[in-house]
């Protein structure tokens, strides 16, 4: 017998190959409920992936914030530090010119002479008062030589705070010299009746 006796002996058929089965028709329920978790989880990454995005592009926006705040801070240390360099240099100053002041104020005492007890009329004016002291110097403490070119300011000493007690009369002689030629051969404290004069 031939190879082509034994083909023909092969009894043909008409019928259709068997198709492929589908995947999904012969999935246990178990891998189906698998598969469609992993499909949520793949949109759920989308989400979170979207979120992060967003996350870091806030993170940017606040770290530019954070850099600016930075920058806004140094500059204002920068600030105090130029204002705290001027209070000092203020200070020194306030402090030379109270120094100053003061030495002024000290030295300028030497022209001056204060008197005790003179009465104070109610009212009484500079004028007036300048011409009270001339008339003590001239009559109760004998200076006979003295005019108003030699004094260069004469007042009461602060507020009068009581009406029978009088405050005393600062006098400032133009300079010390002229001080002490007017009240040359005297102490440097003294008396004359009611009255108590004092240099500085």
């Amino acid at each position: 017998m031939t190879a082509d006796d034994t083909l023909s002996q092969t009894p043909q058929t008409n019928q259709p190959l068997p198709q492929s089965p589908n995947p999904q028709e012969i999935l246990t329920p178990v891998e189906k409920l698998i598969l469609a978790k992993l499909d949520g989880n793949g949109a759920n990454i989308d989400k979170v992936t979207a979120t992060i995005e967003r996350m870091e592009s806030t993170m940017l926006v606040l770290q530019q914030e954070v850099d600016r705040l930075k920058r806004q801070v140094t500059e204002l240390r920068k600030q105090q530090e130029a204002a705290q360099a001027d209070i000092e240099v203020a200070n020194s100053k306030a402090l030379k010119a109270e120094n100053k002041s003061n030495a002024n104020e000290q030295y300028s005492r030497n022209y001056n002479i204060r008197i005790y007890y003179v009465a104070e009329p109610e009212g009484e004016t500079i004028r007036e008062c300048q011409e009270t002291v001339l008339k003590l110097f001239r009559e109760k403490l004998g200076v006979k030589q003295i005019t108003e070119r030699d004094l260069d300011a004469v007042h009461r000493q602060g507020r009068r705070l009581q009406q029978n007690q009088p405050r005393p009369i600062i006098v400032c002689f133009v300079s010390r010299k002229s001080r002490e030629e007017r009240i040359k051969n005297r102490k440097k404290r003294f008396v004359s009746a009611s009255v108590y004069c004092q240099q500085g």
